[in-house]
């Protein structure tokens, strides 16, 4: 019984150390474009804050690791359900899981939109068909899915 409280312990002492680094890392982003804005050796800190978003968001659209990583954060924090959600609807796109996987993680469909190179009418159009394709389905775990969408 200790044994299994003290590997419980352990378990739970390693989800908050990756909670709380992933809680300052969300953070080092911002972190970084202000003291560019702010860097009294800039002459344009606008454009410089501007170019380091755009960097960021190249390296997203452009990097399957990235995509990757993102659907690992999201199937640790809820389940596993991107996996789920590929398993229960193998028809939808790559572009369609990734549209899933940013809308869970709570972007907005205009950031979305420059991630995905898609218009944000476009990106309103998909998220409503695959809401629609999950909503008639039988799955389980449809409202969840749904629910996690937005």
């Amino acid at each position: 019984m200790d044994e299994a409280l003290s590997e419980n312990e352990s378990e739970v002492k390693r989800y908050r150390q990756k909670y709380i680094a992933a809680f300052k890392n969300q953070y080092l982003m911002l972190n970084n474009m202000c003291a560019s804005y702010l860097s009294p050796s800039s002459k344009e800190p606008k454009d410089k804050v501007y170019n380091e978003v755009k960097d960021i968001l190249s390296e997203f659209t452009d990097n399957t690791k990235e995509i990757s990583k993102a659907e690992d954060i999201v199937n640790k924090e809820h389940d596993n359900i991107i996996e789920t959600i590929r398993n229960e609807f193998p028809a939808f796109s790559e572009k369609d899981y990734k549209i899933i996987a940013l809308f869970i993680m709570g972007f907005e469909a205009k950031t979305i939109s420059l991630l995905t190179n898609y218009t944000t009418k476009t990106v309103y159009g998909k998220k409503d068909r695959i809401k629609k394709k999950i909503s008639s389905s039988n799955s389980i775990h449809k409202e969840t899915i749904i629910n996690l969408i937005g």
